[in-house]
Parts: structure tokens; C-alpha cells; sequence
């Protein structure tokens, strides 16, 4: 025996704005269980049907097209786009509310969409997502409010992200695993991340590739360069020459910059190349070893007191680290110390299917080096491990003068970091810079959320991120793969 009961909803749909209609759910009466449009109901525990539907229930009387859900996650995606105005969006260009009189038909519930409707949205449909790639029933309780149900599957969705990291943990691809033989014969690989570049100039400008990128200069440009001979070194972020005289420096009993004054010489000014200041920061080391940061004022400062932080720029925890293998967050609480990036590394690259990478590239590794070297057996991971700074803040940010430095967190000491010409780079180091940029984008979206739904939302952003980037890889011909696990 079964009876059906109807109710007045609201669908929200992409084509035709939001509309009302008739929801029917039914009611066993030999098991106790009502049978909705999404889902069943039995002993308080709500259990949703295999297949995917046309309509998502947000509410007790919303539903949502699944192609607008697409829609809004894709919103999300690929601009930053809050919940609110997602909705804004949604009410002000899609809705129709002109053309659906809710209230002359008698409707309980008008047509306005809500952020908490587009949350609800998010929650739901990435839930299913999840269960559907298990192949298992997503199944929540049926108490309290329609915020709370959800928070225990998207907890263990969050734990699982923690102890096996994302779906693309094992990935490589032919752009970020490059096939190194050493000088002395032996053949291994060298795992680091893909390089991301935009077009140098915008199609009305297409014509100037090939040509000197400097204001001024027309001559053309050295082969795999964007600047002319003449030019070459004014080049930044490339520049392995600069790196690799440094390190050179450094291997001479008397390098350059400490040479004797000669005659007509004021002993000012011939500091030698790659003394003077670089950046709006640098790194020194004193006698007894110990590193600190000394700040320079930047000339572009305007009425701005740069030792104030600013109000809009504070976060609640502190400091973010994100490991690049595809891609995973950690938040520092208070600090981001030196041990806890080292731990963070260790254990991201430590879950099933990651495999122990060749180099760690980090910004201040020059500290993690001595942290390492001087408790060999606390941080014995690391031991086997390259690890060197960035190549952006290598050259702007760390002295020259910084022995420790130079001598064992230079890149150009590794031959297998560098492009087959020498003079460019095969890895882009500053890969994990730029997707905190990327990330940087949802910080207004994620400022009061709390923990369960902030790592959710962003675990699933850096997965579906994933997704694109992995198919663009396969179009551009890069043989996207999973890497079996080596031992550590």
C-alpha cells in the first residue's frame, strides 16, 4: 500500500527563469519510507538514488536545474564568483520574474534565489559527484537544518583529501617529468610542474614576435629569447647566466667582488655583479648562522606606512602553503616555521599513489637546508632530495653575499633544472606563486566560512582546476599519466 502527497515548489531553471510546479513524493506504508524526487527517507537517514537527476532539491520547496548547477560551480571555476552573486546574477538575468506571477497564482513561495540556495547547490551536487566517481549512495540525516545535513559527508570527503590526497596526486606528464641522463651514464627521471604562459602579445600586436620586447629596440630577437643580442641580459626571471656567476663566485678562493682596490678606483661601486639590492627584500646571514630579512622602502609607496599590515589583507589563520602535485592546501596557524613546510611536504608526498620528488623547491630552502642538514635524523626524507629557492626570489631576494645560499640552494647547480640550450629553465619554479594567485582570488568568497566547508569548496575548486589542466595537456599532445609510486 502506498499513498502520494503533492506540495507547490520552485524550479530554477537556465532556459525558462524560475517556474512553479508540483513536486509528488510517496509513502510506503509496509516500510515507513517516502520516496521523493532525489532521494528516499527512511529512519530519519536520507539516501539519494544512484543516477544523477535533472533537478536538484535545495530546499523543501526549490529545486534547481542540473545544468544550472553546472553553470554556477563553472562560475566559481573559472571567475571567482560568490554564491551572492551568483544569485544576483541569476535573479537580475535569468529568473523572468516579470514573466511568472507567483503570487496572482496563489504560490506559497516567490522566485528568489538565495546564496544559501547556491550553496546548498554546490554542496549537493559535488556530494554526488564524489559518490557517484565511489560508485556509492550518498546518504545524510534527515534532522535539523538543511545546512547541518550535509557537514558529516563533506568531513569525510575532507579527511579523505587529507590521507590520500587529490585525484591527480600521481600525475606527469611529458612537461613536468623530463627523462635525465647524468654525466657518469645513469638514466632517472625528474619530476617538477608544468609551465603556464600566456601569449606574449594581444592579436592586433601578433606581428611583433620574433622582434626585441624592450621600448625602443627593433632589432630582432636571439632564437627561444624575447629580447636581441644586444639586450640579452636585461632579460629577468631567465636569467641562468646571473645564477650561475654567483655560484661561481662563490667556488673561487677569491672571488671578484673581493678583489684588491686598484689605482683610480674609489673602492665604491665595484661590488661586482648581483650585490646590489634586488628587491624590495633580501636575506642576510650574520656570524653565528643565523638568517634574517631586512626590508627596503618601496619607491612606489604613496602616503603608505609599509610596516602596517593592511586591514583587508589579514586572514584569520595566518600563513597557506600549497604543494604542487595537483594540488594540495595546508594552513599554518600563527606561523608558517620552517618544520612545519618540511612536515607539510613530507606527508603530502607520503600518501598512496605520490611518489617522492627529485627536487623541493621552496623560497627560503636555504633555511630548510641547515634545518635539515643539522637533524639529519629527524628530516632524513629530505636527505636524497635537491632542494634550492625559486629562481624569482633567488634573484631577488636572497644576497649574493649569502654564502650558505649560494653554495647549496643554487638551481644552476643542477644541470637537470636547465633547459637543453643552458641558458633557460625546463621547470617553471614559480609554479606554486602563481596558483596561489589563483587561489588568492577566493579569499573574499572564503573569509567567514568555517573549516568543514572552507577546505570542501576549495578541495573540489583545485579538483576541477585539475581536470581542466589535464585535459589541456592532453590536447596540447603532453601524454597526461599516473606515475606509479616509487619507494621513499
Amino acid at each position: 500500500m502506498k499513498k502520494d502527497e503533492s506540495r507547490q515548489v520552485v524550479i530554477y531553471t537556465q532556459g525558462n527563469g524560475a517556474v512553479p510546479a508540483w513536486a509528488i513524493h510517496l509513502y510506503c506504508r509496509s516500510c515507513s519510507t517516502n520516496y521523493h524526487h532525489n532521494f528516499s527517507i527512511h529512519n530519519d537517514m536520507q539516501t539519494y538514488y544512484g543516477e544523477k537527476p535533472n533537478y536538484l532539491q535545495i530546499g523543501e520547496h526549490q529545486f534547481a536545474e542540473h545544468k544550472l548547477a553546472g553553470m554556477w560551480v563553472t562560475m566559481m571555476l573559472v571567475a571567482w564568483v560568490s554564491a551572492t552573486n551568483c544569485s544576483h546574477v541569476y535573479d537580475m538575468a535569468l529568473s523572468e520574474q516579470q514573466e511568472h506571477d507567483f503570487a496572482a497564482g496563489s504560490w506559497q513561495f516567490g522566485c528568489i534565489l538565495t546564496p544559501d540556495h547556491v550553496w546548498d547547490v554546490f554542496v549537493v551536487l559535488t556530494l554526488l559527484d564524489y559518490n557517484d566517481r565511489k560508485n556509492t549512495y550518498l546518504q545524510v540525516l534527515h534532522t535539523g537544518e538543511q545546512k547541518n545535513c550535509f557537514k558529516d559527508a563533506m568531513r569525510a570527503r575532507n579527511r579523505e583529501v587529507v590521507e590520500a590526497g587529490q585525484d591527480e596526486i600521481a600525475h606527469c606528464c611529458n612537461k613536468c617529468m623530463r627523462a635525465w641522463t647524468h654525466p657518469d651514464g645513469t638514466e632517472y627521471n625528474v619530476q617538477a610542474r608544468a609551465r603556464q604562459q600566456s601569449p606574449l602579445f594581444c592579436p592586433t600586436h601578433a606581428y611583433l614576435v620574433g622582434f626585441c620586447t624592450i621600448i625602443g629596440c627593433e632589432a630582432p630577437a636571439v632564437s627561444g629569447k624575447k629580447v636581441c643580442l644586444a639586450h640579452a641580459e636585461v632579460e629577468r626571471g631567465r636569467a641562468a647566466f646571473t645564477i650561475r656567476d654567483r655560484l661561481r663566485k662563490h667556488r673561487l678562493a677569491h672571488p671578484s667582488n673581493q678583489a684588491p682596490v686598484v689605482e683610480g678606483s674609489t673602492g665604491e661601486g665595484d661590488a661586482g655583479e648581483g650585490d646590489e639590492d634586488e628587491g624590495e627584500q633580501w636575506f642576510d646571514q650574520d656570524d653565528s648562522g643565523h638568517i634574517h630579512l631586512h626590508p627596503a622602502e618601496h619607491p612606489g609607496s604613496i602616503d603608505v606606512n609599509d610596516s602596517t599590515p593592511c586591514e583587508a589583507a589579514k586572514s584569520d589563520t595566518g600563513n597557506h602553503s600549497s604543494s604542487l602535485r595537483r594540488h594540495r592546501i595546508a594552513t599554518f596557524y600563527n606561523a608558517e616555521a620552517v618544520s612545519n613546510v618540511l612536515l607539510h611536504v613530507q606527508k603530502t608526498f607520503s600518501v598512496p599513489r605520490a611518489f617522492k620528488p627529485e627536487h623541493f623547491i621552496y623560497n627560503t630552502n636555504c633555511d630548510a637546508k641547515q634545518q635539515v642538514m643539522a637533524h639529519p635524523d629527524i628530516w632524513w626524507w629530505f636527505c636524497d632530495i635537491g632542494m634550492t629557492v625559486d629562481i624569482f626570489h633567488f634573484l631577488h631576494k636572497h644576497k649574493a653575499t649569502h654564502t650558505f645560499c649560494q653554495e647549496n640552494n643554487n638551481p644552476a647547480d643542477y644541470p637537470e633544472l636547465m633547459g637543453p640550450d643552458g641558458n633557460t629553465w625546463f621547470f617553471n619554479t614559480s609554479i606554486a606563486e602563481q596558483t596561489n594567485v589563483w587561489l588568492g582570488g577566493y579569499q573574499a568568497i572564503c573569509r567567514k566560512m568555517l573549516p568543514v566547508k572552507y577546505n570542501f569548496f576549495l578541495d573540489e575548486m583545485i579538483r576541477l582546476r585539475n581536470q581542466t589542466i589535464v585535459a589541456s595537456l592532453a590536447a596540447a599532445g603532453h601524454e597526461p599519466r599516473e606515475q606509479v609510486a616509487r619507494s621513499t
